[in-house]
């Protein structure tokens, strides 16, 4: 899905702002802790067997009589990856999907604007697809053909549940999902692994006000295991759906904080200028 081109432009000089994932990954436009041959001059360190002469001192050395060597800053880059999820209940709702993969490509393209490494992975039944490692804005298009991927089917947090919780994830994971499922076992366990959590919580105008629906008796039926429920769209029955999803977004925040990582919720009818506009806001993209 290919973002319209003035959406881009505005996202060719900016870069995701992860609270504390680190970069540790090649060499790129990020701070790191990394000591070295980098270009930013910090410090300076007794000399040791084996470093390179070229970093020797020469007026240390001929003030003090000893070899120091300089150290400098080595710039890296940050590994991000995008999941987008792919399950049944996303695909129920088009105009969702299409506004997924938008979304998707987005920080993508600021990802690789930002110079990091990037890497999508589509999740659908109990395994994910994940695109090769992609970097550079010459990679841009790969991105888009990529996040654009229709297969669809199974549970998000099967998805979730089939990746190893292990130091490789280590980075930025943005999660975009409707997250109608019981994530929040996988994400403390992918956190855990010292990754930062980003969870888009994607909602149609109709979830965050059912009254767009209409009024009367409905028949409700779950995309991803068949379930049909009968129900009269009143007063009650309203007030319970709302309790429902006040108390499902605050469980969803509350294990978000609880492991540093983030939640964003965000309505499929926000303009994708505007939701570009109000991360900028949050402090999530520069």
């Amino acid at each position: 899905m290919k973002p319209a081109p003035a959406l881009l432009q505005s996202l060719a000089r900016s870069k995701l702002l992860p609270r504390h994932a680190a970069p540790g990954t090649g060499f790129g436009q990020r701070r790191s802790r990394t000591r070295g041959a980098g270009m930013e001059f910090i410090d300076h360190r007794a000399y040791q067997s084996g470093d390179d002469l070229r970093r020797i001192d020469p007026h240390l050395r001929a003030r003090l009589g000893e070899n120091f060597v300089r150290e400098y800053e080595v710039q890296r880059q940050l590994p991000v990856t995008i999941l987008l999820d792919k399950s049944a209940s996303m695909a129920v709702d088009p105009d969702r999907a299409q506004y997924a993969a938008s979304v998707a490509a987005l920080l993508g393209f600021a990802a690789l604007s930002g110079g990091d490494v990037l890497r999508f992975g589509l999740c659908a039944g109990d395994a994910v697809n994940f695109s090769p490692r992609l970097e550079g804005l010459a990679r841009a298009d790969h991105a888009f053909a990529f996040s654009d991927d229709a297969a669809t089917g199974g549970h998000f947090r099967d998805s979730l549940a089939a990746i190893p919780a292990d130091r490789q994830w280590q980075g930025l994971f943005i999660l975009i999902s409707d997250f109608w499922d019981d994530t929040a076992p996988q994400l403390s366990r992918l956190a855990a692994a010292g990754t930062e959590l980003w969870c888009l919580h994607l909602e149609t105008p109709q979830e965050r006000d059912p009254t767009l629906l209409g009024a009367g008796e409905l028949r409700m039926i779950d995309a991803e295991t068949g379930e049909e429920l009968d129900l009269v769209l009143d007063s009650d029955t309203l007030a319970q759906y709302h309790a429902a999803r006040d108390a499902h977004r605050a469980d969803l925040e509350t294990t978000l904080a609880a492991v540093g990582g983030s939640y964003l919720p965000i309505s499929t009818s926000t303009p994708l200028a505007s939701l570009v506009q109000s991360w900028r806001s949050l402090g999530f993209l520069s």
